[in-house]
C-alpha cells in the first residue's frame, strides 16, 4: 500500500510543477534574467511535464507495432497503415483547418496584405514561401498553420477591420514567428501524446472495472490491479496535456518577441489591446472556448475570460490555457524590446 501512494509522489509533484512554470518564467524576466534565457527554461519545463506521457504513448505504440509484427505478413502491413495515418493527418491536417476556416486568397483590394507579408519576411531573413490567405469571419483573429511542403498565414476579416497597417504588420510577423519555429508540427507531435495516453488510461481502466465484477478471485484482483494502472495512466494523460498547454504559451511569448525583432516596434502589443477589447464584447453573447489544439493555432483564443491586473506571479498564471494572459505578454514584449535597445555597457578600461 505504501509502495502504492509513494509511486504518486513523482507524479504530485511534476503536477505542482505545472503551475510553477508561468510564475518562475515571469519572476526570472521581470528581474532582468533575460527573456531568451527564462522562455528557453519554460520550455524545457514543459517538455519535462510532457514526459511521461510520452514514454506510455511510446509503449503503447511499440507493444501495437510488436504485435502487428508478430501477426506475420497483415502485421507488417498493420504497421505500414499506421504509420500512413500519422503521415496523412501530418499532411492533411492543415488544409482541414483551411476548409473549417473557409480561408481564400486576397481580392484585388487585400493584395496590401501581401506585400506585408513580403516586407516581414525580407526583415525577418525568412527564405521559404508562406501563403497568404484571408478567412471571412468578424472576430478579430489569425493563425499560422502548415506542414513541411507549404505554409499558410491566414488573417481574419474582422482583425484586419480593427487594426491599422503597423499593428497587422505586427500580427503577421508573429504569425511569421510560429512558421519559423516549427511550431504547428510540435503541436500536432506534442498534441498526440496527451490523447493517446488518455485513450489507453480508460481502456485500461474499463477492462479492470470489468474484471472487478468476476467472482474468480484472481479476475478480481487483477481488475483492481487494472482499475489502479488506469487511473493512473489518465493522471499522467491530465500532466502531459498541462505540458502541452505550458508548452503552447511559450511559444506565443516567443512568436510575440519575434514579432518584435523583426519590427522593431511593440505594435504587437497594440494589436493584442485592441483585439482583447473586441473579443470580450464577443463574451457577452457567448461561451467562453475550451483550451484545445485548434485554439492553439491562432494569435488569442476565440474567446477567454479577463482578469483583473495584478502584480503577483501567481496571479499572472494560467496553467488551463492555449494562451498566456495580456498581461504577461505586456511584461515579455517590454523586456525584450528594452533588451534590444538598451545600448551595451563600454567595454572596462584596458589595465595600467
Amino acid at each position: 500500500m505504501l509502495d502504492s501512494v509513494l509511486s504518486f509522489i513523482p507524479l504530485l509533484l511534476t503536477l505542482f510543477g505545472a503551475f510553477i512554470i508561468d510564475p518562475l518564467t515571469y519572476w526570472m524576466i521581470d528581474k532582468g534574467k533575460g527573456v531568451y534565457r527564462s522562455l528557453r527554461l519554460a520550455t524545457v519545463t514543459a517538455a519535462i511535464l510532457m514526459l511521461p506521457g510520452v514514454i506510455v504513448t511510446t509503449l503503447l505504440i511499440l507493444s501495437v507495432l510488436l504485435i502487428l509484427i508478430v501477426l506475420g505478413g497483415a502485421g507488417i502491413w498493420g504497421v505500414a497503415i499506421l504509420l500512413g495515418l500519422f503521415l496523412a493527418q501530418y499532411l492533411v491536417a492543415p488544409y482541414v483547418a483551411l476548409w473549417g476556416a473557409k480561408a481564400r486568397k486576397p481580392e484585388p483590394n487585400e493584395l496590401w496584405l501581401q506585400s506585408l507579408l513580403e516586407e516581414v519576411k525580407q526583415s525577418s531573413g525568412y527564405r521559404g514561401k508562406v501563403e497568404l490567405l484571408i478567412a471571412d469571419n468578424d472576430i478579430p483573429n489569425a493563425f499560422a498553420i502548415g506542414n513541411a511542403f507549404k505554409k499558410f498565414i491566414v488573417l481574419h476579416k474582422g482583425l484586419i477591420n480593427i487594426l491599422d497597417r503597423d499593428e497587422i504588420k505586427a500580427v503577421i510577423a508573429h504569425e511569421l514567428g510560429h512558421i519559423a519555429h516549427n511550431d504547428n508540427t510540435y503541436a500536432y507531435a506534442a498534441a498526440l501524446t496527451p490523447y493517446l495516453t488518455y485513450i489507453l488510461g480508460v481502456i485500461v481502466l474499463v477492462f479492470g472495472i470489468g474484471f472487478i465484477k468476476s467472482k474468480d478471485l484472481r479476475l478480481l484482483l487483477g481488475g483492481i490491479v487494472l482499475s489502479i494502472m488506469g487511473v493512473a495512466v489518465i493522471l499522467v494523460s491530465i500532466v502531459a496535456n498541462l505540458g502541452l498547454l505550458a508548452f503552447s504559451r511559450v511559444r506565443e511569448h516567443l512568436a510575440d518577441i519575434y514579432s518584435v525583432r523583426v519590427t522593431g516596434d511593440t505594435k504587437i502589443l497594440d494589436a493584442l489591446r485592441k483585439i482583447e477589447v473586441a473579443v470580450k464584447k464577443e463574451e457577452a453573447s457567448q461561451e467562453v472556448v475550451t483550451p484545445s489544439l485548434r485554439s492553439m493555432l491562432y494569435i488569442v483564443p476565440a474567446l477567454y475570460p479577463a482578469s483583473p491586473h495584478t502584480s503577483s506571479y501567481l496571479m499572472l498564471s494560467n496553467p488551463f490555457s492555449t494562451h498566456p494572459k495580456l498581461e504577461t505578454r505586456e511584461l515579455v514584449v517590454l523586456k525584450y524590446y528594452q533588451e534590444l535597445t538598451t545600448p551595451l555597457p563600454p567595454p572596462p578600461p584596458p589595465p595600467p
